[in-house]
């Protein structure tokens, strides 16, 4: 069969459909070899078994995501209970993950004990493309990230241009999630690190301030859901300036992605995709020998099957491991690793094969992922404020210094384990960009130096 192709997906078939940027020693080191076997039996750790000798499987992607997150399910299960049962309730669940987990997906679908018309879901990043007066505020772009001296952005992000002025019910009215001042019993927000920091805090801040100082009598129920990727919470839940109030009304839950353990999960998970790229263009045979090309690849790359649990980087492995693919370890990271950038080029603007930022951009997450080598047993590892690291252009030249936390937030290849804390660990994830990206950096350093893989 030939491999069926998507003007959305990475196509390329063969290895080597983008090259590695920047062939010298950019970052005036000796080239020192730094080993990544020693993170291998982290990666190792994160394999699961696979159960290729049944066929069973849910019946729904949804069903996935509820068996992987039952404590999330349960607490809003009992906010739909509270509301249909007329108590008074002000509260707000953050839910948050790695980027591609299924974020967006689960936001559309574990609000079914509230009513449509009980509901509002905004996603940020349409919130602030919409006119100001769709969306009740001004709007203004702000480095997201560049450079300490202030010479070069890599990416912007959109913020509010006056803070002072941002009113949240004004808000509210203004994108059709209250009427006449009362707000719809769950109002969902996808997305708050799609915006920048500043806009971020603010928007976190006031939504507690509206729940805690609204009248409790002409609004007795109002629930806020918010999603995002850790980062995209670490400005508010970490400031100085919140209360115990502000920790009684909030529930904080990771999502987790699911396992597609069996074959069935595997068959299940593949025509899922293929309905999502080629609608009803595909044929069982096509399931068939999509699923026995992913189910061989999962079975000699066992990085993979982690992989698979985050819903967008899992439509890439399916897509890079596709009939008459080159699935070599070597070949599908560097494939996949293509993917994942592209993908956040396209959700958080950070450079890519267009700007003229690509090269800098990937050899200082080569250099990070050096520097920070020693990992705990989780893969994690800390991050100082003060942590930067050099970024270098095309022919070699000093652009200054990225700090290292703001190259890692928003770079969809790295989650913060924990947003509520001052201090902050990171892991690469997918795990396996980790050793891939030190392999990355040893190749550029060393003239000829052989790619070394996890597997034995």
């Amino acid at each position: 069969m030939q491999r069926l192709v998507s003007g959305s997906a990475c196509v390329c078939i063969m290895f080597g459909c983008q090259a590695f940027v920047g062939e010298y020693s950019a970052d005036r080191d000796d080239g020192t070899v730094l080993s990544s076997a020693q993170l291998c039996a982290v990666d190792a750790t994160l394999a699961f078994d696979l159960k290729l000798d049944s066929d069973e499987a849910k019946d729904s992607l949804a069903d996935y995501y509820d068996a992987a997150n039952p404590a999330l399910i349960d607490s809003l299960a009992e906010v739909a209970e509270k509301f249909e049962g007329g108590e008074q309730h002000g509260g707000v669940t953050y839910l948050r993950g790695a980027a591609g987990v299924g974020k967006s997906f689960v936001m559309t679908t574990i609000t079914g004990g509230f009513a449509d018309a009980d509901q509002c879901y905004v996603e940020f990043a349409d919130l602030f493309a919409a006119s100001a007066g769709e969306r009740g505020f001004e709007v203004e772009l702000r480095a997201d990230l560049g450079t300490t001296n202030g010479k070069h952005v890599f990416n912007e992000l959109p913020s509010i241009s006056r803070p002072a002025d941002f009113d949240m019910e004004t808000v509210l009215e203004a994108i059709g999630c209250a009427d006449d001042g009362v707000p719809r019993p769950l109002i969902v927000l996808d997305g708050i690190d799609e915006i920048h920091d500043d806009a971020a805090r603010l928007i976190l801040e006031r939504v507690d301030d509206y729940i805690l100082k609204r009248d409790k009598a002409a609004i007795p129920f109002v629930h806020f859901l918010i999603s995002g990727r850790p980062e995209g919470f670490a400005t508010w839940l970490a400031a100085s300036e919140r209360h115990q109030e502000n920790t009684d009304i909030e529930k904080n839950f990771d999502l987790q992605g699911p396992r597609y353990v069996t074959r069935g999960d595997l068959a299940f998970r593949v025509r899922a995709y293929l309905e999502f790229i080629f609608g009803d263009e595909f044929t069982e045979a096509d399931v068939s020998n999509y699923t026995d090309s992913l189910v061989d690849a999962l079975t000699r790359h066992p990085f993979l099957r982690y992989t698979t649990s985050n819903l967008a980087f899992g439509n890439f492995v399916i897509d890079q491991t596709a009939p008459e693919s080159d699935t070599s370890e070597r070949a599908l990271k560097t494939r996949l690793f293509d993917d994942i950038l592209e993908r956040d080029v396209d959700t958080h603007g950070r450079p890519g094969a267009d700007s003229e930022f690509d090269g800098a951009y990937r050899r200082a997450l080569e250099d990070i992922a050096a520097r920070y080598i020693d990992t705990d047993s989780q893969g994690r590892f800390s991050v100082s404020p003060d942590d930067t690291v050099e970024c270098f252009g095309e022919d070699g030249e000093s652009l200054g210094h990225l700090r290292v936390r703001d190259v890692l937030n928003r770079s969809g290849m790295a989650v913060l384990s924990d947003p509520r804390l001052a201090s902050t660990r990171y892991r690469f994830d997918p795990f396996w960009l980790h050793p891939h990206l030190i392999e990355r950096r040893n190749q550029r350093l060393n003239s000829g130096y052989q790619y070394q893989t996890c597997e034995p």
